[in-house]
């Protein structure tokens, strides 16, 4: 995947205030992210738009973007184009204004790990990438109007597809563009 942090340039006018998160989350992800932001929020702190196209990723690196756009002194609003999945969820949902294309659909699904050592050493992953998704699900309550056992049974043995008017019914979003 080409992973894709990316903002315009008008002449004669300010940088635009848009990240693009387009592709696999993961730390390099996270990083651009962080940079991008650091470079916004040191020219002022006007709302800073999110714009989210991904397949998701890995679910740390996910809570860490969370995690970085809600310290952010800068409102952040989301928006949400084409497939919104898995750890890119979150994302999404945590933004101050939160909107999402009426042509974008949102993935949610049980945590995939690959995983490989000692027994013992696999028992502690498979713990440790419970905890993460208690995380995951709590977080997901807070951003929306469903509990974090709706998330949790939701996710079990299935993938949820949902359209943008079923988001803004779940209060994932604010509004459909």
């Amino acid at each position: 995947t080409i992973l894709m942090l990316h903002f315009y340039r008008s002449i004669g006018r300010k940088m635009s205030r848009v990240v693009l998160i387009n592709g696999e989350i993961n730390e390099e992800m996270f990083s651009k992210v962080d940079e991008r932001l650091n470079e916004l929020e040191s020219e002022s702190l006007e709302p800073i738009v999110v714009r989210i196209n991904s397949e998701g990723g890995h679910m740390t690196d996910g809570l860490a973007i969370l995690g970085r756009l809600k310290a952010s002194k800068a409102p952040i609003y989301t928006e949400g184009y084409g497939l919104i999945q898995s750890s890119a969820l979150p994302i999404l949902a945590c933004g101050t204004l939160r909107k999402m294309s009426r042509y974008a659909w949102v993935m949610h699904h049980e945590s995939a790990q690959e995983l490989q050592g000692t027994i013992s050493e696999l028992e502690t992953q498979i713990r440790q990438s419970r905890r993460e998704e208690q995380f995951w699900n709590k977080y997901m309550a807070e951003f929306s109007n469903q509990n974090s056992e709706f998330w949790r049974k939701s996710a079990i043995k299935n993938e949820l597809y949902l359209t943008a008017e079923q988001c803004l019914q779940y209060n994932i979003i604010d509004e459909i563009i």
